[in-house]
This record gives C-alpha cells, structure tokens and sequence, in this order.
C-alpha cells in the first residue's frame, strides 16, 4: 500500500473513512476497469504492466478488507480515534438535514447511511432512512 503512496484501504478506493458497503464495490469496480490492461494502448503495455498489477493488487486487498461491514469498522478504528468518528457522525447528521431541506434526497440518504456506517446506534439517520 505505502509503495503506491497511499495511507490505507480506503485512499486506495478514493473514498473517504465514512464510505459504506456500496461505496465500496462501486468505487472497486470503477477503479478495475480503470486500470485493466485493456484500458491501456498496446503500445505503452510493456512499460505500465507490471504497475497495472500492483495496483490491482492492491485495489483487490482494499476490498478484501473493506467489502465486510466487521473487517471494515475494526479496519477504520485502526487510524480513526474516537473523537474523529463522532466528530464524523455529527458532520454527517447535519449534512443529511441540510440536503433534506434543499429536497437533495441522494444526498441526504448517503450522509445517514454513513452516520448508520460509523454509529449504527443512531435512530434519527435510521428513521430518515426508512422514509420517517
């Protein structure tokens, strides 16, 4: 991870530490066509391959760790102290109702799916999710 100059799983996906489950595979897959061998001109193959790999390598490791909601939350306590988290979840929260006044549902939903992410104990974002 640090040879490709990246901190830890999630930077690899280009997600922030409050990314989801379906953030996750989206951005997995966004980055696999990316950087497919096919994506790149014939030409230029011989000198990019075994790069291709590694970061393939490495976008795959991502999702091993990060693709499991239990690996995922003990991944992110690793770097992300307490104070961070909670700081996050009232970001977040304040986000969702901000987006739900100006009628931005998308992004309303996706602040509480990662309050519910980083604090799954938060009824109000559960509540909102749910429509209530």
């Amino acid at each position: 991870m640090a040879k490709l100059g990246f901190s830890d799983h999630f930077e690899i996906l280009d997600l922030h530490w409050s990314a989801y489950g379906a953030l996750i595979e989206e951005a997995y897959h966004r980055d696999m066509v990316i950087f497919d061998r096919r994506s790149v001109p014939e030409e230029l193959l011989p000198k990019v391959e075994a790069d291709l790999v590694r970061i393939r390598q490495a976008l795959d490791e991502a999702r091993r760790v990060l693709a499991n909601d239990a690996t995922r939350v003990a991944y992110r306590k690793s770097f992300v102290n307490t104070f961070q988290l909670k700081s996050g979840v009232e970001l977040y929260m304040e986000k969702g109702e901000t987006a739900l006044l100006r009628r931005n549902h998308r992004e309303a939903m996706d602040c509480f799916k990662r309050v519910l992410e980083l604090d799954p104990s938060q009824v109000v974002a559960r509540q909102h999710l749910a429509g209530g």
